[in-house]
């Protein structure tokens, strides 16, 4: 209707690329041999979305039609991690 903003909302998971503060630093510390603890026993998974697909996905999403607005996505990698 009218006045009304009609918004996507995009959810990345975990990005990591050159330069990230997340999965490349925790990747140095377990090739390093360093303890890392797991949560869950292990088990929990992660879903990093690498920054250039990330920047594809918005890319996307704001030339996209219409129909993307209104909806809501989480934007992650295609394989999950554990």
């Amino acid at each position: 209707s009218e006045g009304r903003l009609r918004v996507a909302i995009l959810r990345p998971t975990m990005i990591h690329g050159d330069g990230d503060r997340n999965l490349t630093p925790l990747a140095r510390w377990i090739r390093a041999g360093r303890p890392v603890p797991l949560l869950a026993g292990g088990r929990t998974t992660i879903q990093p979305i690498h920054v250039a697909d990330l920047a594809d996905a918005l890319a996307r999403a704001v030339l996209a039609p219409e129909p993307l607005l209104g909806r809501d996505a989480t934007l992650s990698g295609p394989n999950p991690l554990t």
